[in-house]
């Protein structure tokens, strides 16, 4: 399965596309597979979409249009594919808007692909944008929910490119040297540290740890590259090979990395070698520990949302002052991640943390201070705690220099 997403401004050009006579297999069935609007044509569909957009004209990217793929030889009835619509829709907070779904019939003739189109509004019918932060990341895990759920076939894995090749003049080198090259030795690292797939914030605690310089590159605000140096000679990412480079770490070698931590991740490459090599003895002295459980009410569970919640504020203010929230509401700021929301409400002081998981880690504080008190907590997972746990431990060596406390008094 695989679902691709595009947003755009025009209704009746999206809608005439999805119902273009030349897609479809006949022209004596209606097209339109499921829908929760009145229209007829794509005339009438796009003034139902309009009615909608008028509720919010600050909205700009008024439609959303899903694209949805099954595999070779994979079919779907109908209602089938009304059910899985539905199931997208909803995992992608848009079940309140007007859709419609159409198959198209093009590529199953001559690929054996069935393939259809979810078309829906940006604005809900209570004139509510829809937040789809991230939600290409958010696919990807979306995609296989639903692959599970009705039993389709998964995507193939990409082969992992980790090709290590030395040019003519490399191979000369090492043959009249008989020594190790730098560049092997990056290899050899970043090998050795990405075996058993970090977060990026570990990855570089680790590089510096052992004296390799790391340089991030960003486009649009956010981190997008990497480049790493040793014994006096830099290499960027994608010339040790694709699996190296700041996007091929996370597709290639399962390094994981949210947005939301660029701010950490900077602050981390600040650190020296020695405070890195303090962090990854914490960190291995903690992975031998055990987890505190995560269930039950007991008062180390509540401990845990506490100390979980105070760290989940210094990155929300560390994103805040780097103006990488977004204002939802008069005086409401929310930081969008990868797997968690963060909200913060300046005037009544509330902060709260909640996961994108379904059924997740939900909790709610009140900021006093220079501290926030937990106030409710629920379904905090072992997973949520060991990530919490590792940010937690970088938070501790960053705040020793002027920065991360100073911001929080700021708030």
């Amino acid at each position: 399965m695989n679902i691709n997403f595009s947003k755009g401004s025009d209704p009746y050009g999206l809608v005439k596309y999805v119902l273009s006579p030349a897609k479809q297999e006949s022209e004596q069935t209606s097209p339109i597979l499921a829908t929760n609007m009145v229209g007829l044509n794509a005339e009438e569909l796009a003034e139902e979409f309009r009615f909608a957009h008028d509720y919010n004209p600050r909205v700009r990217k008024t439609m959303t249009h899903y694209s949805v793929s099954l595999l070779p030889g994979e079919d779907k009835n109908r209602e089938e594919i009304a059910v899985i619509s539905k199931a997208v829709l909803a995992k992608t907070g848009y079940q309140d808007c007007q859709y419609l779904v159409v198959e198209h019939h093009d590529r199953k003739d001559h690929h054996q692909v069935q393939h259809w189109h979810i078309v829906t509004s940006s604005v809900d019918m209570n004139g509510k944008w829809v937040d789809d932060a991230f939600i290409k990341l958010r696919l990807q895990h979306i995609e296989r929910e639903l692959t599970e759920t009705f039993a389709l076939q998964p995507k193939p894995e990409r082969v992992k490119r980790d090709r290590l090749n030395l040019t003519t003049g490399e191979y000369r080198l090492k043959e009249r040297t008989g020594k190790e090259l730098t560049k092997e030795k990056l290899w050899r690292s970043l090998q050795q540290h990405t075996a058993d797939q970090p977060s990026m914030l570990m990855l570089v605690t680790r590089l510096k740890a052992e004296n390799i310089s790391v340089q991030l590159h960003t486009w649009k605000e956010q981190i997008d590259g990497i480049s790493y140096g040793l014994e006096g000679i830099a290499f960027p990412g994608y010339k040790l090979g694709a699996a190296y480079s700041f996007k091929g770490l996370q597709r290639h070698l399962g390094v994981d990395h949210a947005p939301e931590q660029d701010e950490l991740l900077r602050r981390v490459n600040l650190l020296t070698a020695q405070q890195c090599r303090q962090l990854v003895k914490q960190s291995k002295d903690r992975d031998s520990a055990v987890i505190p459980q995560a269930e039950g009410k007991s008062t180390a569970r509540m401990d845990l949302a506490q100390e979980m919640l105070a760290i989940a504020l210094q990155v929300f203010t560390l994103n805040h002052q780097a103006g990488r929230t977004e204002e939802t509401d008069a005086g409401v700021w929310r930081l969008s991640g990868k797997r968690y929301i963060s909200s913060y409400d300046f005037t009544s002081q509330e902060f709260s943390l909640e996961s994108l998981e379904d059924e997740g880690l939900k909790i709610r504080g009140q900021v006093e201070g220079n501290t926030v008190r937990m106030a409710e907590a629920q379904n905090i997972q072992a997973n949520d705690v060991a990530a919490f746990q590792e940010m937690r431990r970088i938070l501790e060596i960053i705040s020793q220099t002027p920065s991360v406390k100073q911001a929080v008094q700021e708030l």
